[in-house]
């Protein structure tokens, strides 16, 4: 049995590393291709630009393994149909669990290992691929660069403050978005202008509307437009630039307590929720690739070797869709952020034992 062990790992193990490097490659060739013209026109220097690419990486092998899983288990598992070694397993008494039990085992520990992975490397991957962006690239300056767009920040009393541009060296900001809400997470007023200017120790927003919202949510119940406003709040310039990890570059437990701090605050922070359950759903998308590739493997000599390839693939894509998916609809509150997050692990998952088990049959 250990022979037997050691050789269907041997054959897993072959495709899977390949693949793994194969499509790790791509992505960087890929990034290469479609950061090319920026890095020109900056005058990026060739060890910045492979400083970068080599900073990218962890999070694309992440991303890769699934797809790795499954060209692996259609090539192993494929061949010993195609070679009728499967058969012979099978006529020397030998089960299809206890075939498969290796591989299930080793996704199993490659789970483990993506979830160790992205907890220690990725974060801090994904923090030097933000420096070296916005500092090696974007020439701008190191002290919490002085210029950032999209950014999400929370204040105090419940207020969530959204940033289209802000830039620190001529003390404004663009496209402002502060929405405060209650300790029952429900928006009671909203301030946005399309711009924002910081002086003398208070903020003049321009272009702007006042709304304040029934916390019975019964919707809007005052609306005033404005084109000149002086409005004081406890935020000082220097707040928006105490740089705000983002959800890729902290680790589980950054995100959980960065989430309790915004719920104290009384914002939701859903989208930071579904982020938080998907860091450990996603690293299981490698077993749950494995369970649906195991069925079209095992009928690959039925329906052909190019069919049964493309349409897994054809899977594996669709599993990443739904997750995308799953993720949307926990942010827009249809879907608790647990099961939104792993929402597509479930579908999936289900559809993959089923498969299975008919093929068994």
């Amino acid at each position: 049995m250990r022979i037997l062990t050691r050789y269907i790992l041997n054959e897993f193990l072959k495709p899977f590393l390949l693949g793994t490097a194969a499509f790790a490659s791509l992505l960087i060739i890929s990034e290469l291709f479609y950061q090319r013209v920026k890095w020109v026109d900056m005058g990026t220097p060739l060890l910045v630009c492979a400083e970068y690419l080599f900073w990218r990486t962890p999070e694309w092998l992440i991303q890769t393994l699934p797809v790795a899983v499954l060209l692996a288990i259609l090539f192993s598992l494929g061949g010993l149909v195609r070679h009728n070694e499967l058969t012979a397993m099978k006529a020397s008494g030998i089960s299809l669990y206890r075939i498969l039990s290796p591989l299930l085992v080793f996704c199993l520990f490659l789970v483990m290992g993506s979830l160790l992975f992205s907890e220690v490397i990725v974060p801090y991957a994904n923090q030097r691929v933000d420096y070296i962006y916005n500092v090696k690239v974007k020439h701008r300056k190191i002290r919490n660069y002085q210029q950032q767009d999209n950014l999400v920040i929370a204040g105090e009393q419940g207020r969530m403050y959204t940033i289209k541009h802000l830039d620190g060296e001529k003390k404004l900001m663009k496209e402002v978005s502060v929405d405060q809400f209650d300790k029952n997470s429900a928006l009671i007023n909203q301030i946005y202008a399309k711009k924002v200017v910081w002086k003398d120790d208070y903020w003049i927003f321009y272009d702007g509307i006042v709304r304040q919202f029934d916390q019975n949510e019964k919707g809007t119940i005052r609306e005033e437009k404005f084109k000149e406003r002086v409005i004081y709040l406890p935020e000082r310039l220097d707040h928006f630039f105490r740089k705000q990890k983002k959800p890729g570059e902290m680790n589980y437990f950054e995100l959980r307590d960065y989430i309790a701090k915004l719920t104290r605050n009384g914002i939701p922070a859903i989208r930071e929720k579904v982020a938080l359950h998907s860091k450990i759903s996603f690293p299981f998308s490698s077993f749950i690739i494995l369970l649906i590739g195991i069925p079209f493997a095992l009928q690959t000599s039925k329906s052909g070797k190019v069919r049964g390839f493309a349409f897994s693939l054809f899977i594996c894509f669709l599993y990443w869709q739904m997750f995308s998916v799953g993720k949307a609809i926990g942010e827009n509150h249809i879907l608790p952020p647990i099961l939104a997050a792993w929402f597509a692990n479930i579908i999936f998952g289900i559809l993959g034992l089923v498969l299975i088990s008919k093929v068994h049959k």
